[in-house]
C-alpha cells in the first residue's frame, strides 16, 4: 500500500505565511491512500487512477479548494473544510462490485460542494454520497449515475442555516434512497430519484423553505414501488412532488406531504398509473393541490383485481381556517378524500374525468365551500356536511350510473346537477336501508337548502330531508322520493 501524507500548515512549497499553499497528488495503481491537511487559503488536488483508493482532506481557512478525481474499483473520499468561501469538487468513476463513498463537511458561509459519481459497470456496488453544511448561503450539488442493475445508491444531506440550496439526483439504478434534513429559513432543496423501487425524504424545520421532489421513470412491479415524503414545520413553506412512471402487479407509488404552520402550499402531480397522494396540513391559510393523469388499475392479468388491487388515490386533510384544496384527476378508477376539519372559511375544489371514480368530501365547521365536477360514468360522490352556512356544488354531467350520497346537519346549501341516465341522489348508506337513510342515521339531511337537477332517463332521488328541497327531473321513467318531518 502506498500512502502519502502532506502537512501543509507548517511548511510546504511556498512559505510560512499561510498565503496560499498548493498540494497536488497523483497516484496510479492499487490500494493507494492520500491524506492532506492545510491551514490558510489552500488548494488540494488529488488524482487516483486504477484499483482501490482512499483520499482524505482537511482544510481550515478562507477560500480553500479541494478537487478529487478517482477512477477504479473501490473509491472513498472524505473532505472537511472549516471557514468561508470554500469549495469541494469530487468526481468518482467506479467499475467495482464493492461500495463507493464520498463525504463533504463544511462549516461556514458561502461554501459549495459538487459531487459526481458514475457507477458504470453492470456489476457495480452501492454508492453513498453524504453532505453536511453548517452556515448560510451554501450550495451543494450531488449527482449519482448508476447502471440499471446497480442497487442501493444513496444520498444523505444535513443542512443547518439560512438561504442554502441543495440539488440531489440519482439517475437509474435500483432501490435508490435520498434523504435530507434542513434546519433554517429560506432554504431550497431539489431531490430527484430515478430507477425502480426508490425512496426520497425531505425533513425541514424553519420558514420560507422550498422543497421539490421528483421520482422519475421505471416500471415498478411486485410489492414495493416508489415513495416520497416531505415533512415541513414552519410558516410560508412550499412542497412540490412529481411522480412519473408505471406500476404493475400489487405495486403502488406513494407520495406524502406533512405541513404544520401557516400560509404553506403543497402540490402533488402524477403522470402514470397506480398512485397514492396524501397531504396533511395543520394551520391557517394553507393550500393544497393534486393532479393525476393516468388510470388507477394497471394489471399483469386484466381483471385480477382481487390478487392485485391498485388505484389512484388522493387524500387532502386540512386542520385550520381559510384553507383551500384543489384536486384534478384525468383517468379511471380513482378515489378522492378531501375536506377541512372542524374549522371555517375553507375551500375544496375537485375535478375527475373518467369512469368508476370516487370522491369523498367531509366538511365540518362554518362558511366552508366544496365544488365537485365529475365527467364520465359510474362515478360516486359522498358528501358529509356539519356546521353552519356550508355550501357545496356537485356537477355530474355527460355520464350514466353516477351516484351522489348526502349527509347534512346544521344548515347549509347543496346544488346538485346530473346529466345522464340511471343516476341517483340519495342519503348515505345505513344498515337499515341503503337507499333511504333515517332521520337519526348517518344519511339524515337536516336544515339543508337542497337543489337537485336531473336530466336524462331512469334517474332516482330518495332522501329524508328537513329544510328547503327543490327537485327538477327532465326525462323519462324518473323517480323522486322526499320524506320530511
Amino acid at each position: 500500500m502506498k500512502q502519502i501524507t502532506l502537512l501543509i500548515a507548517l511548511m510546504l512549497l511556498v512559505s510560512f505565511s499561510f498565503a496560499q499553499n498548493t498540494a497536488q497528488v497523483n497516484q496510479t495503481g492499487n490500494s493507494n491512500d492520500a491524506d492532506v491537511e492545510q491551514i490558510g487559503s489552500n488548494i488540494a488536488t488529488i488524482d487516483q487512477i486504477n484499483g482501490s483508493h482512499d483520499a482524505s482532506v482537511y482544510q481550515n481557512g478562507t477560500g480553500n479548494n479541494t478537487d478529487i478525481n478517482q477512477d477504479g474499483a473501490v473509491q472513498k473520499a472524505i473532505v472537511n473544510q472549516q471557514g468561508n468561501s470554500n469549495t469541494i469538487t469530487s468526481d468518482q468513476n467506479s467499475a467495482g462490485i464493492k461500495n463507493t463513498e464520498v463525504k463533504g463537511i463544511q462549516q461556514g458561509d458561502n461554501n459549495s460542494i459538487d459531487f459526481d459519481v458514475d457507477m458504470y459497470s453492470s456489476y457495480s456496488g452501492k454508492s453513498t454520497a453524504t453532505i453536511k453544511q453548517i452556515g448560510d448561503a451554501n450550495i451543494s450539488n450531488v449527482f449519482i449515475e448508476a447502471n440499471g442493475t446497480s442497487i442501493g445508491q444513496t444520498i444523505i444531506g444535513e443542512i443547518t442555516g439560512d438561504e442554502n440550496k441543495t440539488d440531489q439526483s440519482i439517475y437509474s439504478g435500483y432501490t435508490n434512497y435520498a434523504e435530507t434534513y434542513i434546519t433554517g429559513n429560506k432554504n431550497d432543496v431539489d431531490q430527484s430519484v430515478g430507477g425502480g423501487h426508490s425512496k426520497g425524504k425531505i425533513n425541514i424545520l424553519g420558514n420560507e423553505n422550498i422543497a421539490d421532489q421528483y421520482i422519475r421513470g421505471a416500471v415498478n412491479g411486485g410489492y414495493s414501488a416508489n415513495y416520497v415524503l416531505i415533512d415541513q414545520i414552519g410558516d410560508d413553506n412550499e412542497a412540490h412532488q412529481t411522480i412519473t412512471g408505471t406500476n404493475s402487479g400489487n405495486s403502488i407509488s406513494d407520495a406524502d406531504i406533512y405541513q404544520n404552520g401557516f400560509s404553506n402550499y403543497a402540490s402533488q402531480s402524477k403522470d402514470g398509473s397506480d398512485t397514492k397522494m396524501r397531504t396533511w396540513q395543520t394551520g391557517n391559510d394553507n393550500s393544497a393541490k393534486a393532479n393525476i393523469y393516468g388510470n388507477g388499475k394497471y394489471r399483469w392479468s386484466p381483471g385480477d383485481e382481487a390478487n392485485y388491487p391498485a388505484e389512484n388515490y388522493v387524500l387532502i386533510d386540512q386542520d385550520g381556517n381559510d384553507n383551500s384544496a384543489d384536486v384534478n384527476i384525468l383517468g379511471d378508477d380513482s378515489q378522492i378524500t378531501a375536506g377541512p376539519r372542524y374549522h371555517s372559511s375553507n375551500k375544496v375544489n375537485l375535478k375527475q374525468n373518467g369512469t368508476e371514480n370516487d370522491a369523498d368530501i367531509n366538511v365540518s365547521g362554518a362558511l366552508n365551500y366544496a365544488d365537485v365536477d365529475q365527467l364520465g360514468n359510474e362515478n360516486t360522490v359522498g358528501l358529509s356536511q356539519s356546521g353552519l352556512s356550508n355550501s357545496v356544488k356537485i356537477l355530474q354531467q355527460n355520464g350514466d350510473y353516477n351516484t351522489v350520497n348526502l349527509a347534512q346537519s346544521g344548515g347549509g346549501v347543496a346544488d346538485i346537477t346530473q346529466d345522464g341516465n340511471t343516476n341517483k341522489v340519495k342519503g348515505l348508506d345505513t344498515d337499515t336501508d341503503p337507499e333511504i337513510a333515517s332521520f337519526s342515521g348517518a344519511g339524515a339531511i337536516d336544515g339543508l337548502d337542497l337543489s337537485v337537477l336531473q336530466q336524462g332517463d331512469a334517474n332516482t332521488l330518495k332522501l329524508n330531508a328537513n329544510g328547503e328541497v327543490t327537485v327538477s327531473q327532465i326525462g323519462n321513467n324518473n323517480n323522486a322520493i322526499v320524506s320530511q318531518q
